[in-house]
């Protein structure tokens, strides 16, 4: 049973990578064996960037949970989760300061959206297989690109808040080394994520102001 249990996250893994190919495969266009071979880039690489994720949280609590640790640590986990998947619509507005979105590109976040997911690097890879594969921003998909980015802030904010009790854990148990290193890959692969979707936000809301202007101006 135990055995079975561990085996858990990874097939969590493998079902957020499968949810990455087919949100690919729904873009049109695409047929044949380019639009499989496109669509499994970014869930290949979504599915490695988790298990890098999950691998070593996993390893750590199995070999320092004891008996009576092991089932208020698994509820505030989910609790972490629980929190960053209900968090509130005003949590996603735009302060003042982030919307011109020159906070987050002096943080460096426009060099760090050519390493994630559907980054700049990857959808040229992927057009070059099947032109089609990723659409151009349009007027007509913002709303559905501005509901994405609040998705995937969600899923990154439930990542952090559920690291946070096997950090604290990490911490009683007298290996600080290791709460040290998921503070720290917490930078990359949720801090900085957030980040990215909130500037692109603040582009997206930047790119539907100045078409509304145009619009309102062809039309005097």
């Amino acid at each position: 049973m135990s055995s079975l249990l561990q085996l858990i996250p990874a097939a969590l893994c493998v079902i957020a990578a499968g949810l990455i190919y087919r949100q690919t495969l729904s873009h049109g266009g695409m047929s044949g064996w380019r639009r499989h071979a496109a669509a499994s880039i970014p869930a290949a690489y979504t599915f490695l960037l988790l298990l890098a994720w999950v691998l070593p949280i996993q390893f750590f609590l199995v070999s320092t949970l004891t008996v009576r640790s092991r089932l208020p640590v698994l509820i505030l986990t989910l609790l972490g989760v629980v929190l960053g998947a209900c968090l509130p619509a005003g949590h996603f507005r735009l302060r003042r300061a982030e919307a011109g979105g020159r906070i987050y590109a002096a943080l460096g976040v426009r060099r760090f959206r050519s390493l994630v997911t559907y980054g700049d690097p990857m959808v040229r890879l992927m057009r070059r297989i099947a032109p089609e594969s990723y659409g151009q921003l349009q007027y007509a998909t913002l709303a559905e690109r501005e509901r994405r980015t609040r998705k995937t802030e969600r899923i990154h904010s439930a990542m952090l808040l559920s690291s946070l009790p096997t950090a604290t854990w990490a911490v009683l148990a007298d290996a600080p080394w290791f709460a040290a290193y998921l503070l720290a890959a917490n930078i990359p692969m949720n801090v900085y994520p957030i980040m990215l979707q909130r500037y692109t936000r603040a582009r997206l809301g930047r790119i539907l102001g100045h078409t509304r202007y145009r619009a309102r101006e062809k039309a005097a």
